[in-house]
């Protein structure tokens, strides 16, 4: 019988509840960022320094004659900005 429930189980290719929130996301950065955030983002997601990122974006540029500029272009407006992580509010000083 264990056999058998084990041969129909269905294989699960999405993630669990609580994994979800977990997953990373493909994001522009809002710290460091050279002009858009894009190569930072990338950088990021992929776990690569974004200085990588940024030297292949531009040799791939000049090699395509351009079309990087575009694709980086359509990059940050489709990308969607990393939100701000506060996790506590700001201290109140006084004067």
């Amino acid at each position: 019988m264990q056999v058998w429930k084990q041969m129909t189980q269905v294989p699960t290719f999405f993630p669990q509840h609580d994994s979800v929130q977990s997953m990373k996301q493909l994001m522009r950065i809002r710290e460091g960022k050279i002009l858009g955030g894009v190569c930072g983002g990338i950088g990021k997601y992929f776990d690569i320094d974004p200085v990588l990122i940024r030297i292949l974006w531009v040799v791939l540029t000049c090699l395509s004659v351009g079309i990087g500029v575009i694709v980086y272009i359509a990059a940050w407006i489709l990308m969607p900005e990393e939100t701000e992580n506060i996790t506590e509010p700001p201290a109140i000083t006084g004067e």
